[in-house]
């Protein structure tokens, strides 16, 4: 899910965006993990002394991002032989799937948030990223929330990693951590002029991932859960509301990030 700060007519000096983007992508490419990520820029170093994102694509094994969108352009067409035929030249060329499904996923996630014009966005969006709650991840959090400081809007639309990772949370407790995050993120000193907007994920949907019962009924009760707590800590809310969903019950498709862009432009006033 999202977690992610806006900036309404800001500029960035070109360096610092170039290895801010080149981190970022080292930081995805190695799930969040230390070692792969030195590995990564280890291997890149090892055949230039001028890294950039292609160098470490190419290194990752991952190509130009043209791919992510052909590949999105004939999902959006509906066109499925296209598509297929676009994954099996990125086998031939040793592209890993896993990684590939990931960029894709961001790569929709960016489209929606492009869709919000005068806007400049700071992504600290995560596959998999629960809401913030060990000590090692709320500290994470923070670092990579000061670096955007002065940013307008605090975007927080997280809490269904937390139901699908812990067969034991609740929606209650979902919010609890929600709570314990965000009176965190006040304290910054860094955001003390952003503004916050908690995000109720979509309830999940039975699906590959999802077996009917206690998922879908709790993920339903994120909803009230997070408005009440926004209400109690003086933030925005924003209820996603049912979209359309992936086969796994989770992800979303083309037309959810479409929705959810056109609603958070409707919010913004954009």
């Amino acid at each position: 899910m999202a977690l992610m700060v806006l900036k309404f007519g800001g500029t960035s000096v070109a360096d610092s965006q170039r290895i801010r983007h080149i981190c970022s992508l080292i930081a995805r490419l190695a799930d969040g993990a230390l070692r792969d990520a030195l590995s990564i820029l280890d291997t890149c170093a090892g055949v230039t002394g001028q890294i950039d994102e292609d160098v470490v694509r190419r290194m990752a094994g991952v190509t130009d991002r043209s791919y992510l969108f052909r590949m999105s352009d004939a999902l959006a067409a509906r066109d499925a032989a296209s598509a297929l035929a676009e994954l099996a030249a990125l086998r031939q060329q040793s592209v890993d799937v896993k990684r590939l499904t990931e960029e894709l996923i961001a790569h929709y996630r960016s489209l929606m948030l492009a869709a919000l014009p005068g806007v400049e966005l700071v992504d600290l969006g995560e596959n998999g990223r629960e809401i913030p709650h060990t000590p090692y991840a709320i500290g994470r959090a923070e670092d990579e929330l000061r670096r955007a400081a002065g940013a307008d809007w605090l975007l927080v639309l997280l809490g269904t990693n937390d139901l699908l990772q812990d067969g034991a949370v609740t929606a209650a407790e979902a919010a609890g951590r929600m709570r314990r995050f965000l009176l965190r993120t006040a304290a910054l000193p860094e955001l003390s002029r952003t503004r916050t907007l908690l995000i109720a994920p979509p309830p999940l949907v039975p699906g590959a991932w999802v077996p009917p019962g206690r998922l879908t009924e709790e993920s339903s009760r994120l909803a009230p859960a997070y408005a009440r707590l926004a209400s109690d800590l003086g933030a925005s809310f924003l209820d996603c509301g049912a979209l359309p969903l992936a086969f796994d019950g989770v992800h979303f498709t083309a037309e959810a990030h479409a929705a959810l862009a056109e609603k958070l432009r409707l919010f913004l006033g954009l």
